[in-house]
């Protein structure tokens, strides 16, 4: 609520509670204000109330910024409630972290930032909230010199630590940046024998200012580990204890009031202030009488001599306390507001900015007062024209503090228009007004023959594609590297070129760092007209009519040419949900060995192998391959989630990085020549052939599977089971030995094995002899060329009698007979005992003429291929999941 402003150098400026809407609505009364303080640097003012809450205003306004529940009711083990909430100190602080402030109630102090979010809290008083409570605190500053309390000296960000005192003859310190008690200090002696009851920082030479509860007066050097008293009062400055203190801006004089005892006994408000001269030790200077009682003393800032003293009453008056006999040049009464209980008409909280202009007071009606203490100001000399009246301006908080006007909220050539000031077309000034009829660009005659080449926007339809307007290059990218090193001179950065070595050629380090600085922002309109190019070029889609189109693949499965800026990851920002509309995630195909990526997708989508073998797994090995494909395939079945990054493991896609690093660490892949590098040995024994690539490693991670599921089986069980069942006729040792089979068989061997009994009969002494074998891949037999000519005619065999060929195989071989003991010529035939659950089959691909036997058109592929390939189209990003 505004108030009149009053004829005077102080008057009432504005008043305010500190409940939100919801709360005033709800009919909740506001708590008594306890504490009250200014912030150094913003145009803020931190008020706490006897309900531990904080709340932040704007001043001097009053309206309210952020609030927070800092000082919650402590609750004992018991579940009883112990000590009290009310905020009885609050001190801020400019640095670290942007300021802040530090308050402190009986059980509890803790640091919030200028919004009221908490960073770190510590409960000091909950062992004895009764006889040993927190009292008030203070902040200090070093200024960057080395301090004893700070949580890391070698820091940059040091010197910044909070003082907490107590009832007991011990202060905290507090490393305001992190929050670590980094000191008790034990304060016996002359000095606070019997507790500090308030504190006070900024005292002169980086000392900090106590008073007890039993009236003594010291300066505390915080430079030292046990806060030595540096200066003492000869004599307590106050017989029942110092209420409150207050230092000059010259660091010259210290004024106190405090409490006394009357002729009955009974602690009342001393009525006299003391004034401590501090510029060599501590010497009285004389005392300043106050009838009321004073709660509350602080200094104004602008007059190093000038004291504003409050009584709990609302009785204030400023006094110059440089004077002989100190006296009151100015007295007024800052009436509380009448709140709903009677009792609660009196301040109990008062504080001054730190430009001196503004006054702030708090009564335990739980409201706030602002006072102005602004200089009037004259339109007119008051010297001649002795009847011109002051103006009051806004006071200022701050000496950062500027004038707020109400921004203009439109043109002036719109509010002459509006008010009738400009003709409907043109005004004299020849300024148009409304927007042409005509088109751009616009007679020669109208502009005495020159128009700009660009129209202006009024003259523009958003819907036309010509909507577009050249504004030039986009801005500079700074990489981090760069940004990571960089240290400022006067607003100027300077950075060492990472490329520069000693010694190096003229110019070297010069030509590396230039793409470096040709970094610009991607523009979006640039990136998708890239996009739209490259991937009509790389479609060869045909005419617009529905043509044949050369690439033999559905449109949804083209190659998508992805242009990537050079400010950024390679699939950072690629919009997969664009080509990918389904719910099923994919891999990244920018990676060394990818082409394992369609084996990784086929093994995901076999359920047996998820929840027998994968999801089963765990071993110690530092290189599992089973574990690794654990791993992916739980990435696989994770939803995705638009917005989410590429590394995220709720994207749209996933990057197989642990996999293939393990690959390369599987010493029988390589041997395969499975493994891609610039490694010499490993380029050698590479197939360059992708097709026979795949088929082979599809074999080796079906073997590897099963090695690494076998690892932990004993294989003294099998030996075990066949001595038992040796006694047995020949149907039950068949029979037993089928069941040991199957029993020792792991998940892989019993979802992809195939059994089949292989033969082998001499043909010089009919010796036979039959072997059982395992394989996890069968090899599609394809018909001979000879019966392919003799069968074109008629027709192709179908797939089923093509793996019925592969399955049931007869020839000669040149093998060892047992019968005679000699190598001949022996058949050899092989006949399947069990399929497997999935049946894995290779086609036996060498080269993509294989396809022709399939019926794909090859000779269209090879011309798609040689089209994109001539036709450039940009960088290729591999953009498909």
């Amino acid at each position: 609520q505004h108030m009149q402003q009053p004829t005077g150098d102080c008057f009432p400026h504005v008043s305010n509670h500190t409940l939100s809407d919801a709360a005033e609505r709800a009919g909740r009364y506001p708590d008594p204000i306890t504490a009250l303080a200014f912030d150094r640097a913003q145009e803020l003012l931190y008020a706490g109330t006897a309900d531990g809450r904080l709340t932040v205003f704007h001043a001097p306004s009053l309206e309210r910024h952020a609030a927070c529940w800092a000082h919650p009711t402590a609750t004992a083990p018991d579940g009883s409630t112990t000590g009290d909430p009310s905020v009885l100190d609050i001190a801020p602080f400019v640095s670290p972290g942007g300021g802040g402030i530090v308050s402190v109630s009986s059980t509890r102090v803790a640091c919030h930032s200028t919004g009221a979010v908490k960073r770190w809290s510590h409960d000091l008083g909950l062992k004895d909230p009764a006889n040993d409570p927190l009292t008030c605190c203070a902040v200090h500053d070093s200024g960057g010199t080395p301090s004893s309390y700070a949580h890391n000296p070698g820091s940059a960000q040091q010197g910044t630590t909070a003082f907490v005192g107590r009832v007991a003859t011990q202060i905290t310190a507090i490393d305001v940046r992190t929050g670590v008690i980094t000191a008790v200090a034990d304060v016996e002696g002359a000095s606070c024998r019997e507790g500090t009851s308030v504190m006070a920082g900024h005292a002169p030479r980086g000392s900090i200012v106590c008073g007890g509860f039993a009236g003594e007066l010291c300066l505390r050097d915080p430079r030292v580990k046990n806060l030595r008293a540096v200066v003492n009062l000869s004599q307590p400055a106050h017989s029942a204890g110092v209420s409150d203190v207050a230092v000059s801006a010259d660091n010259n004089l210290i004024v106190t009031c405090g409490m006394t005892r009357d002729r009955m006994g009974n602690t009342v408000a001393d009525s006299f202030l003391k004034i401590v001269d501090v510029r060599a030790g501590m010497r009285p200077l004389g005392v300043s009488q106050f009838p009321p009682g004073a709660s509350f003393v602080s200094f104004d800032p602008k007059w190093s001599c000038a004291v504003q003293v409050c009584g709990s009453n609302g009785s204030v008056q400023r006094v110059d306390v440089g004077s002989q006999e100190p006296d009151a040049f100015q007295a007024f009464h800052a009436l509380p507001h009448a709140g709903h209980h009677p009792n609660q008409n009196e301040l109990t909280a008062a504080c001054v900015s730190s430009s001196g202009e503004t006054l702030a007071f708090g009564d335990a009606a739980g409201y706030v007062h602002a006072w102005s203490a602004a200089t009037a100001v004259y339109d007119e000399d008051p010297d001649e024209f002795p009847d011109a009246e002051p103006r009051y301006p806004d006071p200022k908080v701050n000496f950062q503090s500027l004038p707020t006007t109400d921004p203009p909220r439109e043109a002036e050539c719109v509010r002459r228009w509006h008010a009738g000031e400009l003709d409907p077309e043109f005004d004299e000034e020849n300024v148009r007004v409304p927007a042409p009829d005509h088109s751009w660009p616009v007679d020669d005659e109208t502009h005495g023959g020159y128009y700009p080449p660009t129209p202006p926007l009024s003259h523009m339809d958003p819907e036309s594609p010509d909507f577009i307007i050249s504004v030039g290059k986009p801005p500079h990218i700074i990489p981090k590297s760069v940004m990571d090193t960089v240290k400022f001179h006067d607003g100027i950065g300077y950075a060492p070129n990472p490329y520069y070595k000693r010694g190096a050629p003229r110019g070297e380090a010069y030509r590396k760092a230039a793409p470096l600085k040709n970094k610009r922002v991607e523009s979006k309109w640039m990136k998708e007209e890239a996009m739209k190019a490259a991937k009509s070029a790389a479609a060869k889609t045909g005419n617009t009519s529905g043509g044949f189109s050369k690439c033999p693949l559905p449109e949804l499965y083209h190659r998508v040419i992805e242009r990537v800026g050079a400010n950024r990851a390679r699939f950072e920002e690629f919009d997969f949900g664009r080509y990918n509309r389904t719910r099923l995630l994919g891999f990244t195909n920018d990676l060394a060995n990818c082409y394992v990526n369609p084996v990784l997708q086929m093994l995901h989508f076999v359920p047996e192998l998820r929840s027998k073998v994968l999801m089963g797994h765990a071993c110690g090995r530092e290189f599992c391959l089973t574990c690794e494909l654990g791993f992916l395939s739980h990435m696989l079945s994770q939803p995705p989630t638009i917005g989410a990054g590429s590394h995220s493991s709720s994207s749209m896609t996933c990057q197989p990085l642990n996999f293939l690093r393990t690959l390369r660490q599987v010493k029988e892949a390589a041997a395969l020549g499975l493994i891609e590098g610039k490694d010499v040995e490993l380029d050698t024994r590479l197939d360059q052939s992708y097709a026979r690539r795949i088929q082979a490693f599809q074999r080796f991670i079906l073997e590897q599977l099963h090695k690494e599921e076998m690892l932990g089986v004993k294989k003294g069980d099998k030996k075990i089971d066949a001595d038992g069942s040796a006694k047995k006729s020949r149907g039950d040792n068949e029979t037993a030995q089928r069941d040991n089979e199957t029993a020792g068989q792991g998940g892989v061997e019993r979802l992809f094995a195939l059994t089949s009994t292989q033969t082998h009969a001499c043909a010089q002494c009919k010796h036979v002899e039959t072997r059982h074998s395992r394989a996890f891949q069968t090899e599609l037999a394809y018909p001979d060329k000879k019966d392919e000519a003799a069968t074109r005619s008629s027709r192709k065999p179908t797939f089923a009698e093509c793996l019925e060929k592969s399955l049931k195989t007869q020839g000669e071989v040149r093998a060892w007979c047992e019968g005679h003991g000699a190598y001949t010529r022996m058949s050899s035939s092989r006949h399947p005992c069990s399929l497997p659950t999935v049946m894995s089959v290779s086609l036996g691909m060498r080269d993509p003429d294989d396809l022709r036997w399939w019926g794909v058109d090859v000779d269209a592929i090879n011309s798609h291929s040689k089209d994109v390939a001539g036709g450039g189209g940009g960088p290729q990003g591999g953009g498909g999941p």
